[in-house]
């Protein structure tokens, strides 16, 4: 309804255009005299509430009339007694103002019961309205006193003005009307397209942006690791470096005591003895590999901390095998006389098994990679326990 006006200025523009003056005379004169008041809600409750005021009760119940006619009649039959409740409450609004005004006023509210008094007269809920005139301080009667509040004023005339919105956004239009609404709301649409598309756009550069924030913290973490490598790395060849200097310290100081030793008894013996150059160098050169061996095996040593430890004494000769389960719950252990023991290392509920082999030497032992409950046992030939 918006565009109401619009259109009435395009087909006056028609009109003159096509000359059809009288036609376009005839039209600014009904507008004039719109009763429908170019559907504008405000307009219309102002007409009613302005009959109101004026004490005019036949302007008031005529134009009403119209509305119920014009747009009332055409809504489905479940709004009827809506419709005949607001036409009530006009009603007594009318009453009700004037009661509260001049002598002249209370007057039409007599005359009011004379024109519609047969008509009303038989209906329950007048039946106590007709004593209304002459009741000396209607407003604190309980049956009048509601009427009489503002409140009551204001919710009757918001209902009002909320039902007769409703009723003109779902009437049907014509279809001058509805072209000129669908040009809007395509446009509007447009628009709304336009605003996705920008934010969508807003969205990927955001997205964008923080996959390279991204892809910059994982260099950072990349060549931060790779630093803390590096130091490890260093502190390591430092400390190995460390010992081998000082075992190499403890091997000359060692060498010297052991040369003054022998030196000092060579000399109270007075003998002399010649031990050939071969086996001289034969000895250096096992003592250098034993010595880069112990160096090499430091460096391949790397620390680790002791949490907890257990001590397994159920075997009596020396261990020759021992395996964890798949699981790594359970271990297998084997010794020297052939006897497999099966026990558990984390201090479970588990009574260690014994596995007696007197026929011939374990020279294996391994579990099942799909379960705990076998373990395979070789000897020339292959013994699964259960």
């Amino acid at each position: 309804m918006n565009s109401l006006y619009q259109v009435d200025e395009l087909v006056k523009e028609y009109l003159l255009f096509r000359g059809f003056t009288a036609t376009f005379r005839a039209l600014e004169s009904e507008i004039r005299t719109d009763k429908d008041k170019g559907f504008q809600v405000d307009k219309i409750i102002e007409e009613l509430l302005g009959a109101i005021a004026n004490g005019d009760i036949q302007a008031l119940i005529d134009y009403y009339r119209y509305l119920d006619l014009r747009f009332f009649s055409r809504l489905d039959s479940r709004f009827q007694r809506t419709i005949k409740k607001f036409e009530l409450c006009l009603l007594r609004h009318y009453l009700i103002h004037g009661n509260n005004n001049s002598k002249k006023d209370r007057e039409k509210v007599i005359e009011f019961f004379d024109i519609y008094g047969p008509e009303l007269h038989g209906k329950a809920e007048w039946s106590q309205w007709f004593a209304l005139p002459y009741i000396k301080n209607p407003s604190n009667d309980a049956t009048f006193e509601t009427f009489f509040s503002k409140q009551w004023v204001d919710n009757y005339t918001i209902s009002l003005h909320n039902f007769l919105a409703t009723t003109f956004q779902n009437m049907p239009l014509p279809s001058l009307l509805s072209f000129n609404i669908d040009r809007i709301q395509r446009k509007t649409q447009q628009s709304e397209i336009e605003a996705l598309k920008t934010t969508v756009e807003n969205q990927k550069a955001t997205l964008e942006a923080r996959e390279n924030d991204i892809a910059k913290l994982k260099h950072e973490v990349v060549e931060t690791r790779k630093e803390m490598t590096d130091g490890i790395s260093l502190i390591r060849r430092r400390a190995a470096s460390s010992a081998h200097q000082n075992d190499q310290k403890s091997l000359k100081s060692m060498s010297t005591s052991i040369a003054s030793i022998h030196g000092a008894a060579v000399g109270g013996a007075n003998t002399f003895l010649n031990l050939p150059k071969k086996s001289n160098s034969e000895s250096t050169h096992k003592s250098n590999q034993s010595g880069h061996s112990q160096d090499s095996s430091k460096n391949e040593d790397e620390p680790f901390l002791i949490l907890n430890q257990e001590e397994f004494s159920e075997h009596v000769s020396a261990i020759t095998h021992a395996k964890f389960s798949s699981q790594g719950d359970l271990i297998a252990s084997c010794d020297m006389d052939n006897i497999v023991r099966i026990w558990s290392y984390k201090g479970q509920s588990f009574n260690p098994l014994k596995i007696k082999n007197n026929s011939s030497n374990v020279l294996s032992l391994e579990w099942d990679a799909r379960s705990d409950r076998f373990v395979s046992c070789k000897k020339g030939r292959l013994k699964i326990n259960n």
